[in-house]
């Protein structure tokens, strides 16, 4: 295993006892070996002074013995002097350096190697020489040997073998106690120290651990509560700053995510909700309009004109729940012109403040320099009247509305968590009142058509969506804050338009109204148009084909079909002369009108073209018109409206076109 292993499988706490324990137990190691020594020292000081107040008194009687000749003497002395548990050994070394008298009487006139004292000879030069006592140690510290010179110099010498084991052991038992006491003691402190960095460091740092594998789990642990110095501090303040960013993040996401599906399950209502007008639209310009051909065909008097009239009235509210649809489906034509907000929604704001209760108080706010936006003026003012209704309807037993037009710049930062929000400058008209409010779960799906705030009353659920439907096609967007017991606020975001855009827009009206003033007389067709101009009509429904022909055929032209834009283009090539007028549906299958509108316009430039559609987009229509289509023609239309339209496109000039 290597060292950066080891590391990382022991923990900090491990590592710090470590470092305080083994360098703690080498001390106490030392500190025995050191006290060990110092007893070996202190017992062979101990045992020369010893052996030096037992050494004087035995030469003195041995020096008198040996002056009066008895060697007798001497050896008594020696034998009592052995009988000592202490003294090992004792002898009387003569001048020649035998042994003249000791314990042990089977020495007696043997040299000095009987003794078997490793370097005997030079303690005894040295004791001799130096004329003081000599002493050392041997059999590994077991024995105290000591020399001491005979007076005069020269002769003899006093041997003596001194056995200190026993104090040895007594004086090492002591030692030892007092190393192991102060081992202990020092072990002690660093397990103090061990728990103590334990409790201040480890422990802390584990709780960090802890919480940020939690975190990673993408678990919600409790904060490590635990507090370390400084720079452990430092570190739990950071992971927790950092878990509450990525919680507030997560949350952001989770908001984000949320948005974003109601965005696209609006999206797919509005899709759908698009298809569904469009099929219904084809279908119910047949119903409508074959029910007015009969209507004018039967008398006042026949029995079965009120059920016709029963039919028409059904279809046409069936109808008006289409064009709601489209409304909501961003696909209802609408015609943007550069305006002041407050000017456009001033007859609103009346109507609505006449149709208040006395219990209502409106209460109107705008800024003085309110900047202009593009706006389809009676769109608008449909937006703020289902807005006020709303708002009405939420307070019943009274209360204040609130409206208020400001200009509003959105940065990059105000965005966020805002699906449709954008950076910009911005009108903002805001709709508040004091009302109910509204459920959190009707909220989510408050634009959705059919849905719907009045539980008890049973709203047609069509005007919130309508307005949302409108605000996305002024390419706005709608933000709703509501508490339930309190009230809501609506707050519509309308594009604002660059500055000086209002002046070129009223200046182009006013050079488009000169002209028309200047225009010669020619230019306005008969009321009548000349008979039998030729149409040719494209659908691909044949209902409506079938109407738009027998409509036109009745008002004197004549009419040639197609069912899509392949097909209308091959009848267009092999008719061009005779064509006077097209009349041409946006949505088709094979080739749709806007690329056939603009083979036309190749084949021929000056073609006059009406275009009609159920299903179309605001941006569609308007570049058709843009593009030199004279009319547009909403569906399901009136075949009044048919016939005016066409008559209306026929006796414009060919320049014009």
């Amino acid at each position: 295993m290597t060292r950066r292993t080891f590391l990382a499988r022991c923990s900090t706490s491990t590592l710090m006892g470590l470092a305080f324990t083994i360098p703690a137990a080498v001390i106490a190691g030392l500190l025995l070996l050191y006290h060990y020594d110092m007893a070996q020292r202190y017992l062979s000081e101990e045992g020369a002074r010893y052996g030096q107040v037992l050494a004087d008194p035995i030469v003195g009687a041995s020096q008198r013995f040996l002056r009066d000749g008895s060697i007798e003497s001497i050896q008594s002395l020696m034998e009592d002097a052995g009988r000592n548990t202490t003294i090992g050994d004792i002898a009387r070394l003569g001048a020649a350096g035998q042994v003249i008298a000791s314990n042990h009487p089977e020495g007696i006139g043997r040299g000095s190697e009987a003794l078997e004292v490793p370097g005997f000879e030079r303690s005894a030069e040295e004791a001799l020489r130096t004329g003081s006592m000599q002493h050392r140690l041997c059999d590994r510290g077991a024995h105290l040997v000591l020399l001491a010179p005979v007076s005069p110099a020269g002769a003899g010498l006093l041997y003596m073998k001194i056995d200190q084991e026993q104090r040895l052991r007594q004086i090492s038992s002591a030692i030892v106690k007092r190393g192991v006491a102060s081992a202990i003691g020092i072990l002690a402190v660093s397990l103090l120290l061990y728990l103590w960095v334990r409790a201040i460091l480890a422990r802390p740092m584990l709780e960090i651990a802890t919480f940020v594998r939690t975190l990673a789990a993408g678990g919600t642990g409790a904060p490590p509560r635990s507090r370390g110095p400084l720079e452990v501090e430092m570190l739990r303040e950071d992971i927790l700053a950092l878990a509450d960013n990525l919680d507030a993040k997560e949350r952001a996401l989770e908001a984000s995510h949320r948005l974003v599906r109601e965005a696209q399950r609006m999206e797919s209502v509005a899709s759908l909700a698009g298809a569904l007008a469009h099929d219904f639209n084809n279908l119910l310009t047949g119903i409508l309009g074959y029910s007015r051909l009969l209507l004018d065909r039967i008398g006042p008097g026949d029995p079965i004109r009120r059920q016709l009239a029963a039919i028409e009235a059904s279809a046409g509210r069936a109808a008006d729940l289409t064009t709601r649809l489209l409304t909501f489906s961003r696909r209802g034509a609408s015609r943007p012109t550069p305006a002041d907000p407050a000017e456009v929604l001033a007859p609103a704001i009346l109507a609505l403040r006449d149709g208040l209760p006395e219990s209502i108080r409106l209460q109107v706010d705008r800024d003085a320099d309110l900047w202009a936006a593009a706006v389809d003026a009676e769109q608008i003012r449909r937006v703020l009247a289902a807005l006020g209704r709303n708002a009405v309807e939420a307070m019943g037993w009274g209360g204040t509305l609130s409206l208020a037009l400001t200009n509003r710049t959105l940065a990059e930062g105000d965005c966020r968590g805002r699906l449709d929000a954008r950076p910009g400058r911005f009108v903002v008209l805001s709709v508040a009142d004091t009302g109910t409010g509204i459920d959190k779960e009707i909220r989510r799906r408050l634009f959705e058509p059919f849905v719907t705030t009045k539980k008890e009353a049973g709203g047609a659920g069509f005007g919130l969506a309508t307005a949302y439907g409108l605000v996305k096609g002024h390419e706005g967007w709608i933000e709703v804050e509501s508490e339930v017991g309190k009230g809501t606020t609506f707050t519509v975001y309308l594009p604002a338009c660059p500055p000086g855009t209002v002046a070129e827009s009223f200046a182009a009206v006013a050079a488009e109204v000169q002209a028309v003033a200047e225009a010669p007389a020619a230019a306005v067709g008969p009321a009548e148009p000349a008979p039998g101009p030729t149409v040719l009509a494209v659908d691909d429904e044949s209902t409506v084909l079938a109407l738009a022909r027998d409509v036109l055929e009745m008002h004197g032209y004549t009419v040639l079909t197609a069912r899509n834009g392949e097909e209308a283009l091959r009848v267009f090539r092999e008719h061009r002369s005779d064509v006077a007028l097209v009349l041409l549906d946006l949505t088709m299958p094979v080739m749709g009108g806007v690329e056939c509108f603009r083979r036309m316009k190749d084949l021929d430039p000056r073609v006059r073209v009406v275009i009609s559609s159920g299903f179309s987009s605001e941006s569609t229509a308007a570049e058709v018109l843009r593009e030199g289509a004279l009319e547009y023609l909403q569906k399901p239309y009136d075949i009044e409206d048919l016939a005016r339209v066409v008559r209306k496109a026929l006796a414009r000039p060919l320049a014009a076109a």
